[in-house]
């Protein structure tokens, strides 16, 4: 239906916007392409699932997330890939992870709603 293709549409262009927004925060430059396994050879004995913004943005334009939440979910497989690498609260990524969630969890709220939303119209 028209409405179903209006949600679907919105929260896709809003992610893509909050992706857009992210990418011009300095905070993320470390998390915009996957990590460089000859820098860091045992990063992929500490992480199992590799997960950065540039292959985010990638699915999005492919159209290949179902929902936001498959999105949201992705996005924070970044922020606990940082941390889990990087545990040591006083380090520099550390921090721009918390301040880059904190942005991310701000603004995902609206695009979470508005899908919930959304889908209550189109039952």
């Amino acid at each position: 239906s028209m409405a179903t293709n209006y949600v679907e549409s919105n929260w896709k262009k809003q992610c893509k916007e909050l992706v857009n927004l992210i990418f011009q925060c300095e905070d993320s430059e470390p998390f915009r392409q996957p990590v460089d396994l000859v820098e860091y050879p045992d990063y992929r004995d500490i992480i199992d699932t590799p997960m950065d913004f540039g292959t985010v943005r990638e699915t999005l334009d492919a159209g290949n997330y179902d929902s936001p939440l498959e999105f949201c979910k992705d996005i924070r497989l970044i922020f606990s890939n940082a941390k889990a690498y990087t545990p040591n609260k006083r380090s520099k990524i550390y921090s721009m992870t918390l301040r880059l969630s904190a942005l991310f969890e701000e603004k995902m709220k609206k695009i979470s709603s508005d899908f919930k939303i959304g889908q209550k119209f189109n039952e």
